[in-house]
């Protein structure tokens, strides 16, 4: 079983994997247009030679269609607008989306070293990169993690510490989302002032529900 290398391929012959349980919502092909359209191609697509259905690469996909509707001569250092790089996995559909699902989930699974990207953002322009402006205030004021505050034990960390941290990811409908948000936005008012004050308020909430004693 081969993979070939890339090829610039016509976006329109492709079709995206419509059971793809990975979504990427409008926030996040936002930053993917700018980064395409501030770097160009720095990650390929991958496709299933036998269906052409897309395997890896949705959002980018998604980006280029936004990025061509506003800039139609947009190449990307490609040959020609509406041209993607493309890698064809040559194995079974079932195995290709093995290789889909491994891809997203170990993205997932990988962690961040507060120190080397707090000095990776300290020197260079922090906007377009995902993450929004308090979150990069709290980071290079290193305090990524809650203050020296009552809540610190209801993340793990024990009065004024940091514990472990973990990356957690759901994908919500939009009318799970606004619960969610309200919820994190009243509790952060209780959350202390710690430079992750959603995690905070989060922490807050799920603290809360356990608390209440019930099964």
């Amino acid at each position: 079983m081969t993979d070939s290398i890339a090829e610039w391929v016509d976006r329109a012959t492709l079709t995206p994997w419509a059971e793809n349980p990975v979504r990427h919502d409008e926030a996040q092909v936002a930053v993917i247009v700018g980064s395409l359209r501030e770097h160009g191609w720095t990650q390929i697509l991958a496709a299933h030679a036998g269906t052409r259905r897309l395997i890896i690469g949705h959002g980018r996909l998604a980006a280029v269609a936004a990025l061509l509707a506003a800039e139609p001569t947009w190449t990307g250092g490609g040959p020609a607008p509406g041209l993607v790089p493309v890698r064809w996995y040559q194995g079974s559909w079932a195995a290709a989306k093995r290789a889909a699902l491994v891809d997203n989930r170990s993205g997932e699974l990988r962690a961040w070293d507060d120190g080397l990207l707090r000095s990776a953002l300290s020197d260079i322009d922090t906007a377009g990169l995902g993450w929004d402006d308090g979150a990069i205030s709290a980071l290079l004021e290193g305090a990524s993690g809650v203050g020296a505050d009552e809540w610190g034990s209801a993340l793990g960390g024990g009065a004024g510490g940091r514990g472990e941290f973990r990356t957690r990811s759901f994908n919500l409908t939009a009318a799970q989302a606004e619960v969610v948000d309200a919820a994190v936005q009243a509790a952060g008012s209780d959350a202390g002032t710690g430079g992750n004050r959603n995690a905070a308020a989060l922490a807050v909430i799920c603290r809360a529900w356990l608390d209440r004693g019930e099964p």
